[in-house]
């Protein structure tokens, strides 16, 4: 490894220690200002209204509830009224996370629905890493939240932890998201702002709407390399 660094400095006529490189990364002032701006009304509710476009384009089926309560009922409700795209197993997987346990959906979908959580495992055994493969596979929807929805392109950035794995909102067929209005912000410039002032995770997954994909006539299909149908469950703070 250490020769191909080597090969790539003196491609680029620069020497090991090269301040250049932490020019790059520097972070302006307006770069930080950008992480702690404070939306104003107005700004707030312009950003809503580019969601409510944005999701319209994506076929990002958007929902706005007055509160948690409200947003769980109509969760299951959702998944009462979607069968599975393959077989006839009806259950849910879902992220361990507060916001989700208000929902209520094992109480909600009890006898009905199957609900399954992420194990809160920093890491898992060989046997236990199959067995949650299988789970999330059988899962017809993945419920997550996630840490920031950017207003600019409907886009929503999910933090991987424990309790928080990547799978729930790429394999099932349906991908349902729950975050309080809280979270939505400007862009991707204030998104990269905002992770630059803490301690980056382990991965982060970027989400705009369902999956997508075309073949060279540009011919647009869903779900054939993720979740065919996305909910976006916006709940007022």
């Amino acid at each position: 490894m250490s020769q191909i660094i080597e090969r790539v400095r003196q491609a680029l006529g620069v020497q090991a220690g090269d301040g250049r490189a932490r020019q790059v990364f520097a972070k302006s002032r307006e770069f930080l200002e950008c992480a702690v701006a404070q939306p104003s009304a107005q700004e707030r509710a312009g950003w809503m209204e580019s969601i409510r476009r944005e999701a319209l384009a994506l076929k990002l089926h958007l929902h706005e509830s007055p509160d948690l309560e409200a947003c769980g009922e109509a969760v299951a409700a959702l998944a009462r009224a979607r069968d599975p795209e393959w077989g006839t197993l009806k259950q849910i997987m879902r992220w361990s996370d507060p916001i989700l346990d208000e929902l209520g959906l094992e109480h909600r979908l009890a006898g009905d629905i199957a609900v399954r959580t992420v194990p809160m495992a920093d890491s898992f055994s060989p046997s236990e890493r199959q067995e949650f493969r299988r789970e999330v596979i059988a899962s017809y929807i993945g419920v997550t939240t996630a840490d920031y929805l950017l207003a600019d392109t409907a886009s929503l950035a999910l933090l991987g932890g424990p309790g928080r794995t990547r799978t729930v909102s790429l394999v099932p067929s349906i991908h349902i998201a729950v975050v309080p209005d809280s979270r939505i912000i400007a862009s991707y410039r204030q998104l990269l702002s905002l992770l630059s002032a803490r301690s980056l995770p382990s991965h982060m997954t970027v989400v705009t709407g369902p999956s997508k994909t075309a073949d060279i006539e540009a011919t647009l299909v869903h779900g054939a390399h993720g979740p065919r149908e996305m909910h976006l469950f916006i709940v007022a703070s």
